[in-house]
């Protein structure tokens, strides 16, 4: 069985979108890190200055109005 799900609200594709590039970016590092035993500062502040970390925040609070379940879903 195949089992696929896909984002039905615009807010929810763009934090799938973001989630793909973070993971790709993320990836680029992780070995570094990984090696040096360094935490990835970078990471975090790129998921802030995304605004991934306020995807569930409400569209006028500046976030980007996702659902809970969307939410829950995607992490």
């Amino acid at each position: 069985m195949d089992f696929q799900m896909e984002p039905n609200t615009d807010a929810g594709k763009k934090m799938v979108d973001l989630a793909e590039m973070h993971a790709s970016d993320f990836f680029t590092r992780s070995s570094t890190h990984d090696k040096d035993k360094t935490f990835v500062h970078e990471n975090i502040d790129s998921i802030r200055k995304s605004g991934f970390a306020a995807s569930a925040i409400p569209v006028e609070y500046g976030g980007l109005g996702v659902t809970s379940a969307q939410t829950v879903w995607l992490l």
